[in-house]
């Protein structure tokens, strides 16, 4: 759920590590392979309950001054371990904040589908995917610097 009155701080290390990541089917990777890591600590204001969470990245991909990342989770105390999460962030421009989104805050439910007591479910993350960056950021902010995708390298093609 969106939270505006919530304390959420996230910490994104991530840099591009095109065709490091072989997968089935895909022996090479990926153009948008990466790596790093990723950290959030949520103190829910109307309980003060925290929730904390770190994750691999596995996917990034750059347009100007926005990134759209992925990350495994690896340690938390609020979800599954395993489970993928999608983040985007951008830089403010022109005065504006910068912001970030991630994909269990506003998104990624199928209306489609639901669970036996009939509430729509949320499906699996797929690599570099993320809703806009909604959330502006009230302190600290983010660095993007982009990178073109490299073409997949002549040895595969």
């Amino acid at each position: 759920m969106f939270s505006p009155d919530d304390d959420i701080r996230f910490t994104i290390d991530a840099e591009a590590a095109p065709y490091s990541r072989p997968l089935p089917g895909l022996p090479q990777g990926l153009p948008t392979d990466a790596r790093g890591t990723v950290g959030f600590r949520h103190v829910v204001a109307a309980t003060g309950q925290v929730a904390t969470a770190k994750a691999r990245v596995d996917c990034l991909v750059t347009g100007g001054g926005t990134a759209t990342l992925t990350a495994v989770v690896t340690r938390s105390d609020v979800g599954p371990v395993g489970e993928r999460l999608g983040f985007s962030v951008s830089e403010g421009r022109a005065g504006e904040p910068d912001r970030l989104g991630f994909s269990w805050g506003v998104a990624n439910v199928d209306p489609e589908k639901a669970d036996e007591q009939g509430n729509v479910t949320a499906p699996k993350v797929g690599t570099c995917m993320a809703p806009a960056p909604f959330a502006p950021a009230t302190r600290g902010g983010f660095r993007v610097r982009h990178a073109e995708l490299p073409l997949q390298p002549a040895e595969i093609r």
